[in-house]
């Protein structure tokens, strides 16, 4: 063709400058799904809404594999966003795979990608085991209308399902962000939303929190394995005071597993277990350690007013009579900081767990209640 060598030029110089943008755009991009992949490995406590949108994830589909295989064991993320990330079928089947081990996604957007019908099956699928998604956004892809309807129809169900009840979702942000306001986590009388992987997700998230002293959960059908998740995260959980599980199906099984929590967390100072499945001597025993703290506290309380009336009486003045009451008030608390020393010694050395004890394997379980036994 005719076209003068300046036009050539110029068209050559402007493809060059859109080559180099378009490298750096996908450098860049890389680098960002490399520090949020560290963070996803790591259950970022902070990391709790994941947004891709707009990333080119085809192009760099190493790293988003990767990003997506971490999903399967992240605890944190509730809520993922890939709008517009160019996804394909390719990539949702292996974010339909993670889904199958994630329980904490809650909302899930996909929109403006590459999808087909093919890729909303494996969605579907995975849909049938997950119960813990309850919103699902598929509008801008080219997907079947009946396929579309039908993932419609299963998000709006779980959504009616949860009207009338606490909001398992909102709580579950609350005690993963250490929501300074709740206190207290009463979620009794549900034992049919008891069995989601939420109450489980709860749980494991309180062993991170610092703000929550009350747990209730009566009459919900609680068994020996939510027992045991909840024996997990009080092994690092330092604020829950009072536990109320009355009225489930823990038997002395489960028992157990709280009884061997007890021996290395001392902020427990109260544990209902009325109502269950339960060995009389078990019970016996979860009561001796109710009365042991509750004494201790009350050895805490009068520790601390002996402490501000010695300094009441210091500010007072120097009178005969006003040194001997100073005198016998630091001695009342000197004798209340050792029954409180000796009290935590011993409990410290009869601790049959450590921080390695949190796995709780099945031996460690069946040593100790033969320790009991014996």
């Amino acid at each position: 063709n005719h076209v003068d060598n300046s036009i050539l030029e110029e068209i050559e110089a402007i493809l060059n400058a859109r080559q180099q943008g378009s490298t750096t755009m996908e450098s860049r991009d890389g680098s960002e799904l490399e520090t949020t992949l560290r963070n996803l490995q790591a259950n970022d406590p902070n990391l709790v809404e994941l947004k891709l949108d707009g990333v080119d994830l085809v192009n760099n589909s190493e790293a988003a594999e990767a990003l997506i295989e971490a999903l399967a064991s992240n605890t944190v993320v509730t809520k993922l966003s890939c709008d517009g990330t160019d996804m394909d079928d390719t990539l949702v089947a292996a974010l339909s795979l993670a889904l199958v081990d994630n329980q904490t996604i809650t909302h899930l957007s996909l929109r403006d990608n590459q999808i087909t019908s093919e890729g909303c099956e494996y969605l579907l699928g995975t849909l049938d085991s997950n119960t813990a998604i309850t919103f699902v956004d598929l509008s801008d892809n080219l997907i079947d209308a009946h396929l579309m309807n039908e993932i419609d129809a299963i998000v709006s169900q779980r959504s009616s399902q949860e009207v009338g009840l606490p909001s398992l979702s909102l709580l579950l942000e609350r005690v993963k962000t250490n929501d300074p306001t709740l206190r207290e986590l009463v979620l009794d009388d549900m034992p049919d939303h008891i069995r989601s992987k939420k109450i489980e997700a709860i749980l494991d998230a309180l062993s991170r929190n610092s703000f929550v002293t009350k747990l209730s959960l009566c009459n919900d059908g609680v068994d020996d394995s939510l027992v045991a998740a909840l024996s997990l995260a009080l092994v690092d959980n330092k604020s829950i005071t009072h536990i109320l599980l009355s009225d489930n199906e823990i038997t002395s099984d489960g028992c157990e597993y709280l009884l061997g929590t007890l021996d290395s967390n001392t902020t427990v100072s109260y544990v209902d277990l009325s109502g269950n499945l339960i060995e009389d001597y078990l019970l016996n025993e979860i009561d001796a350690i109710n009365s042991e703290r509750r004494i201790s506290d009350n050895a805490s309380a009068s520790t601390r007013k002996s402490w501000r009336s010695t300094d009441s009486f210091r500010s007072t003045g120097t009178s005969r009579s006003g040194r001997k009451m100073s005198e016998s008030a630091s001695v009342s608390t000197r004798n209340s900081r050792r029954s409180m020393n000796s009290f935590s010694t011993n409990s410290f050395r009869s601790s049959g767990t450590s921080r390695s004890g949190k796995k709780m394997s099945d031996s460690t379980s069946v040593l100790t209640r033969n320790s009991r036994r014996s």
